[in-house]
């Protein structure tokens, strides 16, 4: 069985990514038998470290990574549902 990158999809099925800025944790690609790459961690990293910062630097507040993950991901499915107005 040969596991298949998010390029792969979209280019199979004849589709662009609507929404480039959301990102899939390597974990989450994994789940969905998509072979995450490097690049996919280094852009997941790169995403939860700038809510990180954003949450220090707009509300004063330190908060862990796990926190930064929910996050994300909570302004991530938002930023889906609202057809990426935000």
């Amino acid at each position: 069985m040969t596991q298949l990158t998010m390029d792969d999809l979209l280019k199979e099925n004849g589709t662009e990514s609507v929404h480039q800025e959301i990102i899939l944790s390597p974990g989450e690609l994994a789940a969905q038998g998509i072979k995450w790459t490097y690049e996919d961690a280094r852009k997941w990293d790169e995403q939860i470290w700038k809510v990180y910062h954003r949450e220090r630097k707009e509300r004063g507040t330190f908060i862990n990574w796990f926190q930064a993950v929910e996050i994300y991901k909570n302004e991530r499915y938002n930023f889906s549902e609202s057809g990426g107005k935000k």
